[in-house]
């Protein structure tokens, strides 16, 4: 871990109160930031079985729409989970 993200885990912690809170929010962030890039190369690659490769095998095509949806459900989810983190810790949980 580099001193900044030594300080960012830190500011975290200080934020929730907490070392476990702060973790897990430290932890969602970083998922939050990197399933962006990782997510669209995945829709990337569905459509180009589903679209391009797809048009001669019906079956190769299939497989493409299933794994778009799937990234698709995938990047939904990591990008609303610290949202709902936070507003379930900050609102219900503590002060």
């Amino acid at each position: 871990m580099t001193e900044k993200e030594k300080q960012e885990l830190q500011d975290y912690k200080d934020d929730y109160g907490s070392d476990a809170y702060g973790f897990t929010a430290f932890i969602l962030n970083k998922v939050r930031i990197f399933s962006i890039p990782f997510c669209f190369l995945g829709i990337v690659i569905s459509a180009i079985y589903q679209y391009v490769i797809g048009i001669r095998k019906l079956d190769v095509r299939y497989k493409g729409f299933y794994t778009m949806i799937a990234f698709i459900t995938l990047f939904v989810i990591a990008q609303v989970l610290p949202l709902v983190f936070v507003i379930v810790i900050k609102g219900f949980g503590r002060s």
